[in-house]
């Protein structure tokens, strides 16, 4: 029996031939589940893929990643994870990112890796040291020592931590208060945009407020809920297990590029790239402030729309100036309204004050490109957007 945070498992254990992609472990070790907790596995998942270290598995055998050994470029996994809490279009199941098994996707991120060393002695879990956080801009005080461990899980949707550096957290957020019927877990005023900044002994890594924000706790509340919870009272985690007392999971790594390098042990971040929804800007990039000089461009663009839902390539025949830098810029697409964007296209913020727009329907295509609707600038006006982001992903 396997017991994680939200269930058991049960089974036995057996030998077989995996493969994934070009990789192939010929004797891999793993668990038949053939019992388990009602609800564990949602959708059409059907298993789990443990990437911890051989050192806790329960199964007493060495993790896939570890088996490939040599077949692996790198002694590296990664992860870019994919947002669509705040997608209203979103379906019950949607693609939840890249892993990449042997090293890292230059495409998704920029600047460079920081990588963060981990706790000595023999790896277990992928362990950091909680350094640093901040609320609503200000730092809030958290224990220190053994109680400071973190865990860093893809595999966990939330970040569980302490009582008493959760409760300091949340203390720091008017008008939040403990939810009475959910063990663990916060609320707070919906209309509040919960700035949060981790840090585990380098930068300070900010989490979007929408992954801080999990919806109104009943329908009509105006109070919402957190996603940083009492990881002591929400999960079977008790204080003295010898657990760490800190998970980060996809709440704030939905907001990095994540790397776990096995040698030597250690855990690297980096801000997501333009093609990854980050707010870095890349060779190839422009930003245009919204001015008065950029509204014949516009119009240029507008007046060349195509009929409805019949998005193709326009090429304008004398290509608005604005457009001109845009070498690596090829192509424009059309949608000619409200109802047609929800259609076809789909908006992507990039941060307060840039905002793209572009097709993710074209996956032949090897660049993601610019989506124009016939009141855009009534939209931008409306966000109190200060820039059109244009970018050759």
């Amino acid at each position: 029996m396997i017991s994680y945070g939200s269930g058991t498992v049960a089974g036995t254990i057996e030998q077989d031939v995996v493969s994934m992609g070009n990789f192939s472990v010929q004797s891999q070790t793993f668990l038949v589940v053939d019992r388990l907790t009602d609800g564990f596995l949602a959708g059409s998942a059907s298993g789990i893929m443990g990437l911890g270290f051989s050192a806790i598995a329960a199964t007493r055998s060495t993790p896939f990643w570890q088996a490939l050994g040599s077949q692996l470029a790198a002694p590296e996994i990664a992860f870019y994870l994919t947002r669509f809490n705040d997608d209203s279009s979103a379906k019950e199941e949607e693609p939840g990112g890249v892993f990449t098994l042997g090293g890292t996707n230059s495409t998704l991120f920029t600047g460079d890796i920081e990588f963060l060393n981990m706790p000595s002695g023999t790896p277990t879990y992928w362990l950091l040291t909680m350094s640093a956080i901040t609320v609503q801009g200000r730092s809030v005080q958290i224990t220190t020592g053994n109680a400071a461990l973190v865990v860093i899980d893809t595999g966990s949707t939330l970040i569980g931590g302490p009582t008493a550096d959760v409760k300091a957290i949340w203390a720091a957020v008017p008008g939040s208060a403990t939810v009475v019927d959910q063990q663990g877990f916060f609320s707070f005023p919906c209309s509040t945009s919960v700035q949060v900044t981790l840090s585990f002994g380098g930068k300070a890594w900010p989490i979007n407020v929408t992954d801080m924000n999990l919806g109104p706790i009943s329908r009509g509340s105006s109070q919402c809920l957190g996603a940083i919870i009492d990881l002591s009272l929400a999960e079977n985690n008790p204080p003295g297990s010898g657990d760490p007392t800190w998970i980060v999971g996809d709440t704030f790594l939905k907001n990095v590029y994540s790397v776990f390098r096995a040698d030597p042990p250690s855990i690297g971040f980096a801000q997501l790239s333009n093609v990854a929804g980050g707010s870095g800007e890349r060779e190839c990039s422009l930003v245009f402030p919204m001015t008065s000089r950029l509204l014949l461009p516009f119009q240029a663009l507008q007046a060349a729309m195509v009929p409805q839902r019949q998005p193709r390539t326009m090429v304008p025949q004398r290509r608005p100036r604005a457009l001109e830098a845009a070498a690596c810029f090829p192509l424009v697409l059309i949608c000619l309204s409200i109802s047609d964007f929800s259609f076809h296209c789909r908006s992507r913020i990039i941060n307060q004050n840039y905002i793209a727009y572009h097709d993710d329907r074209c996956y032949h295509c090897c660049l993601h490109v610019l989506v124009v609707i016939q009141n855009y600038l009534i939209s931008l006006d409306a966000l109190n957007v200060e820039a059109l982001y244009i970018d050759c992903f």
